[in-house]
This record gives structure tokens, sequence and C-alpha cells, in this order.
């Protein structure tokens, strides 16, 4: 029922897929401006993908304290580097995506970051088969380079420091491979 009213208020057919393809979420009050489901292929598309800016991906669930307890640290980040991207990925299923998580991220004032919702029936798998050597710990966060490789993952909680440390790691050039 939950995902009939999901695909109804996203004016597409969640039913006739079992891993749907990217969806722009419409803007609704306390939902991100910036959010996708995305499934497990497109995750890992996007992880190694090249972009414009160092990335942070933060992989998080809703009934995760340290994840929660991480938000004010992610906020304080993403203002002091507003050319980094701060992606969160919410791993909660599809239910708790839609029944608890917009509230969470309006509450802790996140919503000017770019929120991605993995849909999987089981996100654990999903997550190993998009983040190489996933930890199967949240929160992770992955610092991935502009050329789309990963500088770090920091498994559990980080800090402001240690996030800016590698973002200043992933500025630098890469050495040349011999």
């Amino acid at each position: 029922m939950i995902r009939l009213v999901l695909a109804c208020l996203l004016g597409c057919d969640l039913l006739a897929a079992p891993t749907p393809p990217p969806l722009a979420v419409p803007p609704r009050p306390g939902v991100p401006q910036v959010s996708r489901q995305v499934d497990v292929e497109t995750l890992r598309a996007l992880l190694e993908a090249p972009s414009d800016h160092v990335r942070v991906y933060v992989f998080w669930a809703s009934w995760c304290a340290p994840c929660i307890a991480e938000f004010p640290i992610l906020k304080s980040f993403a203002a002091q580097h507003p050319d980094v991207d701060v992606v969160l990925v919410n791993v909660d299923s599809l239910a708790v995506q839609s029944a608890r998580v917009p509230g969470l991220v309006s509450r802790h004032g996140l919503l000017q970051l770019e929120h991605i919702w993995l849909v999987s029936s089981d996100p654990n798998r999903a997550l190993k088969q998009a983040v190489t050597d996933w930890p199967e710990a949240i929160p992770t966060a992955l610092v991935v380079r502009p050329d789309g490789v990963r500088q770090a993952m920091h498994v559990e909680s980080v800090d402001g420091a240690t996030l800016a440390s590698s973002v200043r790691a992933a500025r630098q050039p890469r050495p040349k491979q011999p």
C-alpha cells in the first residue's frame, strides 16, 4: 500500500519494476529540493562518475543514532566547504524513507544538501554491490575525487577535521603511475 501511495505521489509506477530508475522527487514541504531514488547500479555509477567537485557521500539510516548525531557535523562541514558536494545516502526501507526521512532531514536543517534514497529490498546486499569493500557499518562516509576515484572511507562517525583532511588530499593531483 505504501509503495502504491508513493508511486502516485511521484507520478510513476514503482509496482511495475522491482528496481526503478532514478526518480526526481517533486518539490514538497519538508522534502529536500535535490533528492532522488536510485537503484544499486545507479548508485555505483554515481560513486564512480567524474565530477567538477570533490564529493562526500554519507550513508545513513533513520534508526542509526550515530548517523543522526553526525548531522550537525555534516551541516557545518557543508556550510564551510561550499565547493564540496555533500550527499546523504539514505539506506532505510522505502516505507521508512517516505514516513520518517523527510521529517528528520527538515528538523536537522539539511534540506540544502543533496539526498539519495537507495531503493532496495536488501540495502546491505545492495551496498556490497555498489561500494567496493563495503564495511557493513553506518554511518560511513566516502570522499570521492573529481576523477571519480575514492580518496577515503570513514567508517562509523567522522568529525569535520577528518573530512577536511580527506577533502584536501582528494584535491591533490594523483601521482602518475610508472
